[in-house]
């Protein structure tokens, strides 16, 4: 929604304060890393966006899955609890124990429903 930005730079700017300063850009436009990471960023139509996400979210577990990685369970992928219990075998033993201690399954989203079953 483009309209949007210029209220959001205003309301941006007065929350966070009012700054000048002017140097090279490298001092200006930086910020402090604890860790070394590579990332890109693309503009894509708007009406790609799904598929381009899904080709890559695929692309990038069939490479792993060909090295034997293993996704973390807590973070975004799209394998179910049948592919994590080949990559993962202590798997059931996990879900033993979520059975005994949350067995009306309170502490449930759909990403868990789908790794871990229901």
């Amino acid at each position: 929604m483009p309209r949007l930005v210029p209220a959001l730079n205003r309301f941006s700017a007065r929350t966070l304060g009012r700054r000048e300063y002017a140097d090279v850009s490298h001092r200006v436009f930086c910020s402090s890393r604890r860790v070394r990471f590579v990332e890109s960023e693309y503009a894509v139509p708007l009406d790609s966006v799904a598929v381009v996400l899904q080709e890559l979210r695929a692309w990038y577990e069939r490479i792993v899955a060909e090295h034997g990685g293993r996704p973390h369970w807590g973070k975004q992928h799209t394998l179910g609890v049948d592919q994590l219990r080949r990559v993962h075998p202590r798997l059931d033993d996990f879900l033993a124990v979520r059975d005994r201690l949350d067995p009306t399954r309170v502490l449930v989203n759909h990403h868990l429903d789908h790794i871990l079953g229901p």
